[in-house]
């Protein structure tokens, strides 16, 4: 059966590569520093442009979570605005908030699809708001007017594990002058226990998809010694199932560290991020692949592109649509060897009543594959499998 992953699936030619600068848009044009993910990021960005704890920060109702929870423990107040069903801000919601005094806005480039920024810029500036520009999605995308992505708000932050087979590694732009004497950056190096785990993760699953089995043997006679060694020099022993439960509870709700604030892109993720694809490779990949599905699918009742148009130099995360029966649907896929995702959690800070449109994103979207590591026939394939969904060829997921 055909496999289609989520994300990108480590190869030996990511760890061979010749070497060669970091090959993002964004890293080009703006000031650009490397954190252990997006959420490190957005707390050492809030840091450097003046945001401190209590200050009022405007945010979209359809979030990740993750981001929600990091700016909480970062001590910020949060007010909520709607989101238009071409997925932009509803910037006169946005201004009747401000009503209030709030110190910035938070805008996220969903899926990697380009927001209206000179529209959100020209308010926020208006209204006195710095503008903070969520791009964990978007890091090889670019707006239709050649812009990369993150390069207009006052800072916008990055994840490389979404868009790449790394084992932690995020970034901050900061596209406003900050004053030095106002900016003490922390850094710290990540745990290497926990970089070790993060890759031992993506090796297994790497080889779980390509050599199957082999991975038994690798994981008893490598992989999992080598992770034993590590945790005898740290001194550290075996978690119980516990603590193990609560790792995983950890991951799976993105929750934000506060001693993690400080810890900077490990030299693993640095290694494999100068031996990647070249960024033009990437984009080009992932537009031909989302064009291939756009082409193929047969739109109906139960499923439809969340997007109704593709911007020129939009490279998206995943294919996006809307699902009626999002439950049946992911089962269906997943019984078929398709991976999916889920972006929108319910965090209990968001309230519900005044968002029904955003809860029923919430409800709705799924994320579909289509990364750099996929090509026609796979798209092809997860087109022809929508669509016998679309039409009720397939009457459960079965």
């Amino acid at each position: 059966m055909r496999t289609l992953t989520a994300f990108p699936v480590l190869s030996p030619s990511d760890f061979l590569g010749s070497s060669a600068p970091y090959g993002f848009p964004v890293s080009q044009t703006s000031k650009v520093s490397y954190w252990y993910g997006a959420r490190t990021a957005i707390r050492q960005g809030l840091v450097q442009i003046g945001i401190r704890p209590g200050d009022r920060v405007l945010v979209p109702a359809y979030a990740c979570g993750s981001e929600v929870d990091t700016l909480l423990k970062c001590g910020c107040v949060l007010d909520y605005y709607r989101i238009l069903p071409d997925m932009s801000p509803d910037l006169t919601h946005v201004v009747d908030l401000c009503s209030c005094p709030a110190r910035a806005i938070f805008v996220i480039n969903y899926f990697g699809f380009p927001q209206p920024m000179d529209t959100i810029m020209a308010v926020a500036r208006a209204q006195g708001l710095l503008v903070i520009e969520d791009n964990a999605h978007g890091l090889f995308s670019a707006d239709e007017q050649g812009r990369p992505l993150g390069s207009v708000g006052d800072l916008a932050v990055m994840s490389f594990t979404k868009a790449l087979p790394l084992p932690d590694g995020g970034a901050l732009v900061v596209n406003r002058s900050v004053e030095p004497q106002e900016v003490l950056v922390q850094r710290q190096r990540p745990h290497p226990l926990r970089v070790a785990g993060q890759m031992k993760s993506l090796i297994e699953f790497a080889l779980a998809r390509r050599y199957p089995t082999l991975v038994r043997s690798v994981k008893r006679l490598v992989l999992d010694p080598a992770i034993r060694v590590v945790k005898t020099i740290e001194g550290q022993a075996k978690a119980s199932p516990a603590v193990a439960h609560a790792q995983a509870r950890e991951w799976a709700f993105f929750e934000f560290k506060a001693e993690r604030g400080s810890w900077t892109m490990s030299a693993c993720s640095q290694y494999l991020l100068r031996r990647g694809l070249p960024h033009d490779v990437v984009v080009q990949r992932r537009r031909r692949n989302y064009l291939t599905v756009l082409g193929a699918l047969q739109e109906g009742l139960r499923v439809r592109p969340l997007y109704r148009t593709f911007p020129a130099g939009c490279s998206p995360l995943f294919f996006p649509i809307l699902a009626v029966e999002l439950a049946g649907l992911r089962q269906y896929l997943t019984a078929r060897g398709i991976e999916s995702h889920r972006f929108g959690f319910f965090h209990e800070s968001i309230p519900t009543k005044g968002f029904l449109f955003e809860e029923s994103l919430k409800e709705q979207v799924l994320g579909l594959p289509l990364h750099q590591g996929l090509g026609d026939e796979d798209m092809v394939y997860l087109a022809g499998l929508l669509n016998d969904w679309n039409m009720n060829r397939v009457a459960t997921a079965a």
